[in-house]
């Protein structure tokens, strides 16, 4: 099982890009003690680093119509997949189709039957889908809320696992991470 963590960096610099990054989130993906992957998500920019693959995330926000994401390999600038995120809609119900150019489509949705229903305001547990025909990638996530304004505090600490079908998958895992991130951004924004 694959573990992941979260933490706030404010500002940083990746090398490979030459790029800062704003209001960083760095995910490190864990197999027991063994990083596997990276992924820096923030306002401007997003990437992802594992077996010696660095992936640049573009984002292409549009008003009316659905937000569309490309994800291409950092040296060879080869597109690798994209999906879409609908705007407008309520961010329970948000779902994406994750296409790779390479391999299969996935459907990405919100598990609320994983959820505890009887949770403490102290703590938030979050389950996420990724499902192809062929794979099946599940994100459980624990982060504590501000209990000051109970709502999701953008520079707190977040904690899961997933659990996949084939945990080589590291490109659509990581880019699953990238649409919950994404998720919590929005969520954020119509708080604020």
């Amino acid at each position: 099982m694959l573990t992941f963590h979260r933490k706030f960096i404010e500002d940083i610099l990746i090398k490979e890009t030459g790029k800062i990054i704003k209001n960083c989130k760095l995910y490190n993906v864990l197999n027991g003690d063994t990083k596997v992957g990276l992924f820096y998500s923030g306002d401007n920019y997003s990437f992802v680093d594992f077996n010696e693959q660095k992936i640049r995330i573009d984002q292409n926000k549009r008003f009316f119509k659905r937000s569309e994401y490309t994800f291409l390999n950092q040296y060879t600038r080869e597109l690798l997949g994209h999906f879409e995120i609908p705007n407008g809609v309520y961010l329970g119900e948000m779902n994406s189709k994750l296409h790779l150019l390479d391999g299969p489509t996935y459907q990405w949705t919100q598990n609320y039957s994983q959820e505890r229903p009887f949770r403490s305001r102290a703590s938030n547990i979050y389950s996420f889908d990724l499902v192809s025909k062929e794979h099946n990638i599940v994100y459980y996530g624990k982060m504590t809320p501000d209990i000051a304004v109970n709502y999701i505090n953008p520079d707190q600490v977040f904690d899961g696992e997933i659990q996949s079908t084939d945990e080589s998958l590291l490109l659509p895992i990581l880019i699953g991470i990238y649409i919950m991130e994404e998720k919590f951004r929005r969520k954020e924004q119509d708080l604020g």
